[in-house]
């Protein structure tokens, strides 16, 4: 498994900024970083924490204001209209 320092990770992070024109989402590292998204989730416990702590700051998106209980509801709705598990693919759409 290979390994990368912070200073590896929060660099790209950096590029892909300057590549996007903003703080990159998680979807967009997934697409065009060089690591994945979940490399920077499992790092920094969080995508929120490595931006913080690339970039001093988290950027005001919808999902950080969603609750707990929002989320269950929607995963439970997800369910019930497929009939079983939500994929991943089903949160995404």
């Amino acid at each position: 498994m290979p390994s990368y320092s912070d200073a590896e990770l929060l660099d790209e992070l950096h590029r892909l900024r300057d590549e996007v024109g903003d703080i990159p989402t998680a979807d967009q590292m997934d697409d065009h970083g060089a690591y994945a998204y979940i490399t920077y989730y499992e790092r920094f416990s969080s995508w929120a924490d490595a931006l913080e702590e690339a970039f001093g700051e988290v950027p005001d998106r919808e999902w950080e204001n969603v609750s707990d209980a929002e989320l269950l509801a929607d995963l439970q709705r997800l369910a019930d209209d497929d009939g079983g598990r939500p994929t991943t693919t089903d949160v995404q759409e």
